[in-house]
């Protein structure tokens, strides 16, 4: 059964703001999105994408030798507006799919129009 739980991804959206803004360091970004329990497979997968940003040993923020590529920043932008849609998650090539999480150009799109967080009006 395929699910879109918006308040998942709410607090999944919120906790990768927080960290892309050095307003949280790893250890809290880490805590605070593996306590999200949800069935929504787009957390789940998107969590998981995540971990890959950061080391999960020594206490940091994404700063100095820490701070994201922009290539990875836009990779995280892209995290937030999809969790930000009610598109269901549907699974496709993370490495062939240059939109991903969208399925599609078309998805991505259509949520381009109504971007949540990363325009300068919110």
């Amino acid at each position: 059964m395929m699910m879109v739980d918006k308040n998942a991804r709410n607090k999944l959206a919120e906790q990768i703001r927080y960290f892309l803004s050095c307003l949280t360091d790893n250890i809290e970004f880490d805590n605070a999105i593996f306590n999200i329990k949800t069935a929504d497979k787009a957390v789940k997968i998107i969590r998981d994408q995540m971990w890959y940003t950061y080391d999960d040993i020594w206490r940091h923020k994404l700063i100095g030798k820490r701070t994201l590529s922009e290539s990875d920043e836009l990779i995280i932008k892209r995290f937030i507006l999809f969790l930000k849609t009610d598109f269901e998650y549907e699974a496709n090539d993370i490495k062939r799919n240059d939109l991903w999480p969208f399925l599609n150009r078309q998805q991505y799109e259509m949520a381009l129009n109504k971007p949540m967080y990363l325009n300068k009006a919110t």
